[in-house]
């Protein structure tokens, strides 16, 4: 099943209102004084498209929030490293546009993008079920096409055209294409390179798709500028089109009857030869599968051949425990000794002196000993990762705001519910400014960090397994670490919180008109009556008012009920009988749960008070605490190797450096409430 969107092209290139020519831009790439340049996209727009296929709406802003640090592509090729060109930034919906910040960081994106090569978008996506709008069933199962028209039940004889709906989406790349499907996609605005700024002109209207186009049916300011000129260019047009439809399908070989039909597909149309031979493939592939019953199977068709260097990845994530890359499962590599059996033929380095000797390495590999290893380690991160998450200790995702920083400087919090009504304007009256209000919060980064050693010690005695076990440890340190960030920030100072910056500890029974007050300590233990009570509390909490330069005003409630309940583990029991049972029945009585659904029970492993609890609000409604990432919220890897290196040349070590910067934060107190009983 598919699962892309080629978007449309822009009509003409983005032009640079900029000083710098184009030539100085080249220039500037070329000698590595530009590093990265920004520039920010539609890449795709919900609604009815050419290939039929829809991406659940109601999923759509989970869907964009999960582009962010994906990689950006060229031509969806997800299994060549030299394919990428950069990242995304940041994703999100704009009405009904899916909107990203894009940083590209090759050279060789970067002077496409000046030259205008990347002026057209496709998102690839992961997905868990494709939907047939016609009968409600899993697509892969049921009898209809995309595209085609079915009868509708009761109805008259009225027709439904066939739709594919993606569920349970994730976001996996953002590709620069040639070939466009879905309409709307441009470059907006902000190209960006270090202290150089240029900005991109609006794109116009695209109307060039992957399915054939029928001038005579587009709006007149629709048709593409060649074909405005007069009817006589247009109707050789369309002749070129058949010349070349009729060329096409004599070369097909594909039955009588196949070809019938894409002639009346095609026939009278403009279209391009990318679509027309996307279709004769697509024939192929149907007749092929309607026929393969009959067919006498010969020795198998050679197909997704590997190169060695594809083999010398695999056996290495073997070595190392490692999942193999995708396109790699079933490739089969020969199965290495050890560490010691890699470093030697991939480095030449018998002798153990710690450099690269090409005239007696075995092994040549576009990586070398330590980036084939450092590869392999970081997948076992990730792995491990989110296996230890599986475990629990990912539970503070659900009620924290992840935000990406671009820069180490300290960052500020924002609060929620800060505007308490818009102010009336009189006919003719000025408008006055709104006052919104930053919160006097502040973090800054904190770096973490270790150095893993390879020594030609331990490459000789052939360590593997303790290798093998430095990724698992680190990503245990790493997740358990921010656990203990956040566990902390409801234990700390005799379990009352930080000290905000209104001299107020976070938790505190003092009224919120009193100044450093938070109304959000109780003393009394975990029920469902007692959540009652907490979630009042925290309804009740007023929306605080900017009145003027860091004075806050109370105002109406915020109105917002509480999403989840942090507990110890002695009180796992406790909360699962009060949030998650069905039916409540005590003393012969029976009840329906109604906070079932409603509330989320999250253990924290770090808490030993065998009472105490906590209720946070959705992060997404009111943020409360912050972690900030400069990197990603997942440690980084960095590897020094080279022969000439310090460490390799004085210690006999290939070190792979780990680093981890993170910022937590508590901007606001009121999404957040305490129970020390």
């Amino acid at each position: 099943m598919p699962n892309k969107f080629f978007s449309n092209p822009v009509l003409a290139a983005p032009a640079i209102q900029e000083d710098k020519t184009k030539a100085e831009l080249i220039a500037g790439i070329e000698s590595g004084e530009i590093e990265h340049l920004d520039f920010q996209a539609v890449v795709f727009k919900t609604g009815k498209n050419r290939n039929f296929y829809r991406l659940a709406e109601n999923e759509m802003p989970t869907l964009s929030d999960s582009f962010q640090t994906r990689p950006f592509l060229r031509n969806h090729d997800e299994g060549d490293i030299n394919s990428r060109d950069g990242t995304i930034l940041s994703s999100w919906m704009q009405a009904n546009e899916l909107h990203q910040l894009i940083r590209v960081t090759t050279r060789r994106g970067m002077l496409s993008l000046i030259e205008g090569q990347i002026d057209r978008f496709s998102i690839g996506w992961f997905y868990d079920k494709p939907t047939c709008s016609v009968c409600g069933q899993d697509f892969r199962t049921c009898n209809h096409w995309p595209g085609r028209e079915y009868p509708i039940p009761d109805s008259g004889g009225q027709k439904a055209q066939c739709e594919v709906i993606f569920s349970g989406l994730t976001g996996k790349e953002t590709s620069a294409v040639n070939v466009p499907a879905v309409e709307g996609t441009s470059i907006l605005a902000s190209l960006k390179t270090g202290t150089i700024k240029k900005e991109f002109s609006t794109m116009p209207e695209p109307i060039l798709t992957n399915k054939p186009v029928v001038a005579d049916d587009l709006p007149a300011d629709k048709v593409p500028m060649q074909f405005r000129e007069n009817e006589t260019s247009l109707a050789l047009l369309r002749q070129q089109c058949e010349f070349v439809l009729i060329a096409a399908l004599a070369n097909s070989n594909l039955p009588e009857l196949t070809i019938d039909r894409l002639h009346r597909q095609f026939a009278g149309q403009v279209f391009q030869v990318a679509t027309l031979n996307a279709e004769i493939e697509a024939a192929r592939t149907e007749v092929a599968s309607l026929t393969a019953a009959e067919i006498v199977k010969g020795p198998a068709r050679i197909s997704g051949m590997a190169s060695s260097a594809d083999q010398v990845t695999a056996a290495v994530d073997d070595l190392l425990g490692a999942p193999r890359s995708a396109g790699q499962e079933s490739l089969i590599a020969a199965r290495l000794s050890g560490i010691r059996e890699l470093y030697l033929l991939t480095t030449g380095d018998f002798d153990l002196h710690g450099g690269y000797y090409p005239d007696r390495a075995q092994l040549a590999t576009t990586a070398d000993f330590t980036g084939l290893v450092k590869n392999a380690l970081n997948k076992v991160i990730v792995r491990q990762w989110e296996a230890m998450g599986r475990a629990g200790y990912d539970w503070w995702k659900d009620i924290v705001k992840v935000e990406h920083f671009e820069s180490l400087n300290t960052i500020t919090g924002i609060l929620t519910g800060t505007v308490g009504a818009l102010s009336t304007v009189a006919e003719q009256g000025e408008y006055t400014e709104l006052q919104i209000g930053d919160s006097p919060e502040t973090a800054d980064f904190v770096k973490y960090g270790n150095y893993i050693p390879l020594t030609l010690e331990l490459i000789d005695r052939d360590e593997t397994r303790r290798l093998k076990q430095y990724p698992i440890e680190l990503a245990n340190a790493s997740i358990r670490n921010i656990s203990k960030l956040i566990a902390a920030i409801f234990t700390s100072n005799s379990a009352v919180g930080p000290t905000m910056a209104d001299t107020g500890a976070l938790f505190n029974a003092i009224a919120v008109t009193t100044a450093g007050g938070h109304a959000n300590l109780l003393t009394t233990a975990l029920s469902a009556a007692q959540w009652d009570v907490v979630a009042a509390a925290m309804y009740n909490q007023p929306m605080l008012i900017k009145q003027a330069a860091g004075l806050y005003g109370t105002g109406s409630k915020m109105a917002i009920e509480p999403r989840y309940c942090l507990v110890p583990r002695a009180l796992r029991k406790t909360a699962f009988d009060a949030f998650l049972n069905a039916w409540d029945v005590t003393d012969n009585k029976h009840a329906e749960n109604l906070l079932k659904g409603n509330v989320v029970p999250l253990v924290v492993p770090e808490w030993t008070d065998v009472s105490d609890w906590a209720a946070v609000i959705d992060p997404a409604i009111v943020p409360g605490i912050i972690i900030g990432e400069r990197f990603g919220l997942m440690p980084e890897i960095f590897l020094a190797n080279s022969e000439t290196n310090a460490a390799v040349f004085m210690n006999d070590e290939h070190r792979m450096k780990v680093r981890h910067f993170l910022a937590v934060m508590v901007q606001d107190f009121r999404p957040l409430h305490k129970s020390n009983v």
